[in-house]
């Protein structure tokens, strides 16, 4: 009795928490028939399944149809042996497991013995799915490190979600200035802003405003691929009204590698513009709007090393943990000063001192749309309303004039045109600095366990809105500060019970 009510708990635990944990996976899965040269199935076999750059493997038997199934896999290269008595072992390299792709192998055995050669037979020509009807893009690690991208919008750097304009069901959804960037699009006519998206099988998806993922998402770098699913994807990915795009985070494998790259722009690699050729001096250096783009970063990966505490240390100080535990580590800085230059109006030298007389000239075409067609005065506020008179030339007497307002008036720039109006040029740079890393761990514990531990910061500082157009202390009203701070962390477990049945966790 006492057991079985251990057993209500869990299963009533599980209930109450299901509502929380959404059952989506970044996996893919291998599954294959095994036949003999007449084309009867083959039960009973052993399939070992190896990963091609970490060393994990996994094995199961065949069924009485000759059906093996490896799920929860994932992305990457497979070797796939069969063993069976009477046959001889036969070994299919490079199998390509996708996100969420399902890769059909069918394997026909030779007569021999277990113990003799080896029918080495390579995997080109097995990975179309039959098995799902799910249509799907897969953007691989090549794809993903060697095609361009366009720096700016919501990102504020480069966008992983970019790369989802390779699927011909995504079509941009347009702002009101005619713009597309990676956070406004639309998959198989849905709604701009309700395409899931998940990182290692977890959503990311912003409720509080649809899809823009861009502005919190970790490095291109960091990832390995991604999948977009756009019609009949799976029910586990209910929370969408257009489609799935399910990212995958990169390992590390038994091998050390590693990247760094910095992509710069300038203004001084910018040709000027008609407008700068009329505003400049001939060398135009000076005006050219300052667009200063620096995007930098790293990564390394590889096997695990721990301090070595065995017996005599004949090994040296370290270990390496190879087959079993993995570290990947991204970093990315992202520098942006965008300026503007703009011709706005400020003050005259007169016209600091009290001196309007500038604005009684009706002959200037700005003073004329002021008051249509007639000067403009400036009245003494100190005298009634309906009987007051202007100040006599339109000057304002030295001893009528506010020291603050006049110290207010110095405040400003001086005008670089000559003009009542439109008289100064401004400039203005607006800042943005981006900082973010990734790190990922991949634990073999036992040859049924497997644990994944991913954590990715992501910290943005950036002024939006206009650009300054005044010195301080003048406060742009329009401009204001923006801080964008996101934190990702996930915990994966693999726990294969038996041969045919696998617990997937996902926690994020």
């Amino acid at each position: 009795m006492k057991s079985l009510n251990i057993f209500a708990a869990l299963v009533l635990m599980f209930t109450l928490g299901a509502g929380f944990v959404l059952a989506q996976s970044d996996r893919g899965t291998i599954r294959g028939t095994v036949t003999d040269p007449s084309d009867a199935v083959v039960p009973n076999a052993r399939v070992v399944l190896t990963g091609v750059e970490n060393g994990e493997s996994r094995e199961v038997t065949t069924g009485e149809e000759g059906i093996f199934v490896f799920p929860e896999i994932k992305a990457g290269l497979y070797r796939v042996a069969i063993e069976a008595t009477g046959f001889s072992r036969t070994a299919i390299d490079n199998i390509k497991v996708d996100v969420q792709g399902t890769q059909s192998v069918a394997v026909k055995l030779e007569l021999g013995e277990v113990t003799g050669n080896v029918v080495q037979v390579d995997a080109e020509g097995v990975t179309i799915n039959t098995d799902t009807p799910v249509r799907q893009s897969n953007i691989d690690e090549r794809q993903v490190r060697e095609l361009p991208l366009l720096t700016g919008g919501e990102s504020d750097g480069r966008s992983p979600l970019a790369f989802i304009f390779l699927d011909s069901n995504v079509n941009g959804a347009n702002d009101s200035s005619g713009a597309t960037n990676a956070s406004k699009f639309r998959v198989s006519g849905g709604q701009a802003s309700g395409t899931e998206i998940l990182i290692d099988g977890a959503s990311v998806r912003r409720t509080q405003n649809g899809t823009f993922f861009s502005e919190t998402a970790p490095s291109p770098n960091a990832f390995q691929e991604f999948t977009i699913s756009t019609n009949s994807y799976s029910a586990e990915f209910g929370n969408s009204s257009g489609g799935v795009v399910n990212f995958t985070l990169r390992s590390g494998t038994n091998e050390f590698h590693g990247e760094g790259y910095n992509f710069l722009r300038n203004e001084k690699f910018n040709a000027a513009d008609i407008d700068t050729n009329a505003r400049c001096s001939p060398t135009r250096d000076d005006c050219r709007n300052r667009d200063n783009r620096n995007n930098y970063g790293f990564n390394i990966g590889g096997p695990i090393y721990v301090p070595n505490f065995g017996e005599g240390n004949s090994g040296g100080f370290l270990r390496s943990l190879k087959d079993r535990a993995f570290f990947f580590f991204h970093y990315e800085g992202y520098r942006l000063r965008e300026g503007q230059n703009r011709t706005i109006t400020v003050p005259t030298l007169r016209m600091r001192t009290g001196d309007f007389s500038e604005l009684l000239d009706t002959t200037d075409p700005n003073v004329r749309r002021i008051n249509g067609g007639n000067p403009v005065l400036i009245y003494d506020p100190r005298q009634p309303s309906a009987t007051r008179t202007a100040f006599a030339g339109n000057i304002i007497p030295a001893n009528r004039l506010d020291p603050a307002g006049v110290a207010i008036l110095q405040r400003y720039p001086t005008p670089t045109r000559p003009g009542i109006f439109n008289n100064y040029d401004a400039s203005g740079v607006r800042p943005t600095d981006t900082k973010q890393f990734t790190i990922k761990t991949d634990f073999i514990l036992t040859s049924k366990q497997r644990l994944t531990l991913s954590y990715s910061n992501r910290n943005t500082e950036r002024f939006a809105g206009a650009f300054p157009i005044l010195p301080l202390p003048f406060t742009n009203f329009d401009v204001f500060a923006q801080n964008f701070k996101s934190n990702i962390g996930r915990i994966q477990h693999d726990y294969t019970i038996t041969s045919n049945i696998l617990n997937h966790l996902n926690i994020g």
